[in-house]
């Protein structure tokens, strides 16, 4: 297992593989999404710096679309373990919003510190007729709803406020899956995580989710 990992990260940082990566697979990949956007009528892929709407990178990472078929399988793994309501953590667009509420989930919830991405996800949920409780301001001002809840986070916190989240949860009185998608720290939770998703892409990217339940 060992020696297959270390060949597919040497596989995936060839020369060879980088090319084709960036020139074709990635291409395709969008246009997927974007004819999935079509489809429902509305614009969920984009990739946006936080100096592009006036904050410092200190405040947040760059917004990115989560692919639709990607989301499918989080989600429904999440729906599958009994929950029905749904927390995104820097909701940007809109579009795990929109595919929870295509799977069944009751009750949407959206946080974002960007009132432009913020006015963008409500115009994308209004055209599909998707209601959802929306939020601008800082996840350290939020309060998370009171019930058992699953939370996506798709690296919008910076690490020591993502260990912060973390603890508050923790205090919680209800159940909480969270879900970290592409997760770009090593440890910041202090237990193992239920379940983790993987997905290659053929040797030329890793794509992954670990999904951690809290009380």
């Amino acid at each position: 297992m060992v020696k297959d990992l270390s060949f597919r990260k040497k596989l995936a940082k060839s020369r060879i593989v980088q090319q084709f990566r960036h020139r074709v697979y990635i291409p395709l990949i969008i246009s997927f999404d974007r004819l999935n956007d079509l489809k429902r009528k509305v614009r969920t892929q984009a990739l946006i710096d936080p100096s592009d709407l006036g904050f410092s990178s200190s405040q947040g990472n760059h917004y990115e679309a989560t692919r639709y078929s990607t989301l499918k399988k989080i989600l429904k793994f999440a729906k599958n373990k009994g929950y029905s309501s749904l927390l995104d953590i820097g909701c940007g667009y809109g579009r795990p919003l929109i595919v929870a509420k295509e799977l069944g989930f009751s009750k949407l919830y959206g946080v974002d510190i960007s009132k432009q991405l913020i006015d963008k996800c409500s115009y994308n949920l209004k055209k599909l007729k998707i209601k959802a409780d929306l939020s601008c301001c800082d996840i350290d001002n939020y309060l998370i709803p009171n019930q058992d809840l699953v939370i996506l986070h798709f690296n919008a916190l910076k690490e020591d406020r993502l260990t912060s989240l973390i603890e508050k949860l923790k205090k919680r009185q209800s159940k909480c899956l969270f879900i970290d998608y592409n997760p770009n720290f090593k440890n910041p939770f202090p237990f193992e995580p239920i379940y983790t998703y993987n997905n290659w892409h053929f040797g030329m990217y890793h794509e992954g989710a670990k999904f951690y339940e809290i009380n």
